[in-house]
């Protein structure tokens, strides 16, 4: 093998340097290059995300609501171009939602419109029965539509009776014209049978002279028959769309007089209270805020409630009814105030001055009407009697109230006994007078208490039971006895 020649090894390793040297400034020429570029592309992704940041959020740009923009863009006649932007398609939506509220494409007018709309709507049918305006557009119209139907409905069954009776006095009218056609079609012969024999017969031209007058007058009779009966029709017609408009009249006077003399009124009073209690000496004794100028008497009783939570008013439908801090009964009435006797106090409960005071009879400034119905069993031994509604009358007028012998529109409570029961005898034990009597009497009773029940609805009066009474005026005791 031949010695290496220095002078080809130093060729060597200079010509690998300036390649090696050549290599790197190119690299790093590419270095800077990348560089700038990435340092380009993330200024530019940085001011895309400032730009469209307060737009859109990234975490919106997937999901249901986009594919159904995609969707909706491509739908037919959607009116959107194949490079419109699913954010194109939703303003679309919107300005086209905006014109069908309010006819003008501004979102800000639309909803606003809208809103008027619904609220206009809620108070100009707030008295009307039966129409209760939601709280959204769409169940509003669909309310609005529903209530016009049936208004229509009416309509149209009073027009049809109304076509109906026209088309009967069309049809007496047509008969009466037939029938006078006839008439003088037999008058015309008549005549003329007598004309041809009168040359040949003038002994019997009175014969027949007396035949012409005869249904003339049979003629004249049946004209004013048919007179009569038209007239009668029409006057009929008339007093039957009198009729039907005075009962409008009347039922919308009624409902509204309802409507605006009772709103809720079983809150509306029960949960008022009627006084304080300003003094607590001891020995189960009271002081309450009622005196002589009150309309205030000895024995008369107030259920006692924390001054902070105020009267409670159980739901209609509930028999759960709480009883209050305590029960009082006035002893003595002064000037300003009245000395009460606590009767009763619930345990745990502290009274204190300021409490609260209520009984539903008692109102310093009016006396409530009630009417009274049923048996009641004060005693609760499981028998109700006639005799405990005299106690109910006479707790009532006792302490200020007034009671009616029947409901109208100035009752103002109703306090109803137990619900008769109808004994549901066999057939054969029904053949027996006694319980055919029996059976008789209480389903008239049953009725007469289901009409006082829905005459009360009717007119929207509070229906209280004999526990419920009770507790509003503080005998909750009594209810328990």
């Amino acid at each position: 093998m031949p010695p290496i020649s220095p002078q080809g090894s130093r060729g060597g390793l200079i010509t690998a340097v300036v390649i090696f040297a050549i290599l790197f400034v190119t690299s790093t020429i590419f270095a800077f290059i990348y560089s700038a570029r990435a340092t380009r592309s993330e200024e530019d992704l940085r001011s895309f995300r400032l730009r469209y940041n307060g737009i859109v959020a990234e975490s919106n740009l997937q999901g249901p609501e986009i594919e159904a923009l995609k969707a909706a863009k491509d739908a037919p006649a959607s009116g959107f171009g194949p490079n419109d932007t699913a954010l194109t398609v939703a303003l679309g939506q919107t300005r086209q939602v905006a014109t069908l509220l309010s006819g003008k494409p501004d979102v800000t007018a639309a909803t606003a419109t809208a809103r008027q709309a619904l609220n206009s709507a809620k108070d100009k049918l707030k008295g009307v029965q039966g129409v209760t305006i939601g709280n959204d557009l769409a169940s509003a119209v669909s309310t609005l539509a529903d209530a016009i139907v049936a208004r229509e409905g009416q309509i149209a069954q009073l027009t049809t009776q109304r076509d109906a009776t026209a088309a009967e006095v069309t049809a007496a009218k047509q008969q009466q014209e037939a029938m006078v056609a006839a008439n003088a079609t037999a008058v015309q012969e008549a005549r003329d049978q007598a004309a041809a024999t009168a040359a040949a017969a003038q002994t019997d031209r009175s014969s027949k002279d007396e035949q012409v007058a005869q249904i003339e007058a049979e003629r004249e009779a049946e004209r004013t028959r048919a007179a009569a009966n038209t007239e009668a029709l029409n006057t009929q017609i008339a007093e039957r769309d009198s009729t039907v408009k005075n009962l409008q009249s009347e039922l919308k006077r009624i409902r509204d007089r309802i409507a605006l003399l009772r709103g809720n009124v079983t809150n509306a009073v029960i949960g008022q209270a009627d006084g304080t209690i300003i003094r607590l000496p001891g020995n189960n004794i009271a002081y309450i805020g009622l005196g002589a100028g009150d309309q205030i008497a000895p024995g008369l009783t107030f259920e006692v409630y924390d001054k902070s939570e105020g009267v409670p008013i159980p739901s209609a439908e509930s028999n759960d009814l709480p009883q209050g801090k305590a029960s009082l009964e006035v002893l003595r009435v002064g000037s300003t105030s009245s000395e009460c006797r606590i009767t009763r106090t619930t345990p745990g409960e502290q009274l204190t001055e300021g409490d609260l005071i209520a009984n539903l009879v008692y109102d310093r400034n009016t006396r409530y009407a009630f009417y009274i119905y049923g048996n009641f069993d004060l005693d609760q031994n499981g028998v109700s009697t006639p005799g405990d509604a005299n106690v109910i009358k006479q707790l009532i007028t006792q302490w200020g109230g007034r009671v009616g012998d029947q409901i109208n529109v100035n009752t103002d409570f109703v306090v109803i006994g137990a619900e008769p029961v109808v004994p549901n005898f066999t057939e054969e034990e029904r053949a027996d007078p006694v319980n055919q009597k029996k059976y008789e009497d209480a389903q008239a009773e049953l009725n007469t208490f289901q009409e006082i029940l829905n005459r009360a609805g009717e007119l929207n009066i509070p229906v209280l039971n004999q526990n419920r009474f009770l507790y509003y005026v503080g005998y909750y005791d009594q209810a328990r006895r």
